[in-house]
Order: C-alpha cells, then structure tokens, then sequence
C-alpha cells in the first residue's frame, strides 16, 4: 500500500464514528448539499438502478442505504474497515455485502456488475484512471459508472492550490491548506478523456452546486439555506451548465472494446 493511501486510510479509521455528523448532518446546509448530490444521482439515473451494484469507497454506506431495493443486490466496497463498521450500525448486513478491498485491485471476477458508483473517494487517488479502468473490468458490456470527482476550475479551489503547490516548492506542508495537496481535483475536459480512454461511452454530466462547503457549512438556519438556494438560482440562469460547479458527476457507458477519444478544447 503506497504511503498516500495509508494516509488516506488512517484518516478515515480516525474519523469514522463521526463521519456523518461532519460530512452531512452538521447543519442545515450540509444536509442540503447531500440531498441535492444524492438526488440529482438517483433520480437522473433512475433507469440504471438494478442488478448487481458496487458502491466504491462506499464508506458509512450513505449511497449503499439509498440504493437497496429489492431488485438489487448491493456490494460495498472501502479500504477502511471502521467505516465499514460504521455502516453496518444502520444497514443489515444481509442486504449489502460490505468487504475490505482496495478500490484500484478488486475482488471480483469480470463483466460481474450492472451498475458501479463512486462518490467522494477517487478524488484521494493520484491516478483517476486506474479506478475508471477496474470499474470498466468488472462492469457487464452495456452498463454504467456514476462517478463524481471535484472541478478545478473555480478560484476557491484554483488559488488555494497555486498557495499550496508554493508552500510545497519551499519545504512547507503542514499548512491549513494541507487537503488540497491530497486531493486531485480535474477539469471536465480531463476527467471525460480519462473515462473515454478507458473504454467509456459519456452519457452524461451533472453538476452540483457552486457556493463552496464552508458556505453551507455555516448555514445552521432554514433562512440562510433558503438565501443559498435562491443564489444558487441566480448563478445557474446567467452562468454555462457547468461554469464553476463544485464538482462533476459522471454517467458513462461501457463500451464493447476500447476508443481512444479525446475532448478538444
């Protein structure tokens, strides 16, 4: 295991009691923020929700718990097994198979699964398109990765990353910008010619919202998330689709054998 994603692995053993209250029910807000990623997944993408499913990264099963239906059968995937442990406090263990695996070497035999979904995991991971081809092994021929991974292109993540990336260069790391030295944030263009060149067909992109986390973060009262929505509004009738989203979220096909395509700019 590579000494990053030890790291990556060591902090969520450390977080996971508390991953949920951090990451999606501290406020109002982040309540919000989860609904609409979880919305605009599931009921855009209705139509692919059957069979087998893998949740990578699947963490305290927050997507897993969403997606369980009788006609599914739900497999959860995450290096960290006190996440896994997390999870199973709310989910019966009998309708999701939760196991320890590595996302980037999995434990399943090929053209296996009807449906593959990552959300806030490969983001961790240096190389995107070890993941996108793995998903692509253990995908049947036909079906869809849903894989969402955070923009680039917004000055909140751009500037802290040109402060970091200095820090770095002269020896200083431990700075409260630290995350965005972990996290590898993509372009549109480059996530769409990842997923293409590992054999993916793009059927569609979402994007999410456009105030940064700690926005919401600190929106603890229903007329501050009502003001946030409303700007929200406002942003997405006088910008493009996808100017300034917090993050992509990526529904791609699997096709019968590899194209190298790429996006121009």
């Amino acid at each position: 295991m590579s000494q990053r994603k030890q790291e990556v692995r060591d902090s969520f053993q450390k977080g996971a009691k508390n991953y949920n209250i951090v990451a999606f029910t501290r406020s109002l807000g982040t309540q919000y923020e989860d609904y609409v990623e979880s919305k605009l997944t599931i009921e855009k993408n209705s139509k692919y929700i059957q069979g087998n499913i893998l949740d990578l990264g699947v963490g305290t099963g927050r997507f897993a718990q969403r997606l369980m239906k009788q006609e599914t059968n739900i497999f959860g995937v995450d290096i960290s097994p006190a996440m896994l442990k997390t999870a199973l406090k709310k989910i019966d263990r009998h309708k999701v198979n939760f196991i320890v695996a590595d996302i980037e070497h999995l434990p399943f035999k090929s053209d296996y699964f009807d449906l593959v979904i990552s959300f806030r995991v490969i983001k961790y991971l240096p190389d995107p398109s070890t993941v996108a081809k793995e998903a692509y092994r253990v995908l049947k021929e036909g079906r869809v990765l849903i894989v969402e991974m955070p923009n680039k292109n917004v000055l909140y993540v751009e500037v802290p990353l040109l402060i970091t990336r200095f820090l770095k260069f002269i020896g200083i790391k431990d700075t409260p910008l630290k995350y965005y030295l972990i996290i590898n944030f993509v372009t549109l263009k480059e996530m769409t010619n990842i997923l293409q060149n590992s054999g993916f067909r793009l059927v569609n992109v979402l994007t999410t919202l456009r105030l940064p986390h700690p926005v919401y973060e600190r929106a603890s009262s229903e007329l501050r998330v009502t003001i946030l929505k409303n700007v929200e509004k406002g942003l997405s009738q006088i910008l493009p689709p996808t100017a300034f989203s917090r993050s992509y979220i990526f529904c791609c096909q699997k096709l019968n054998s590899h194209k190298q395509v790429k996006v121009s700019d």
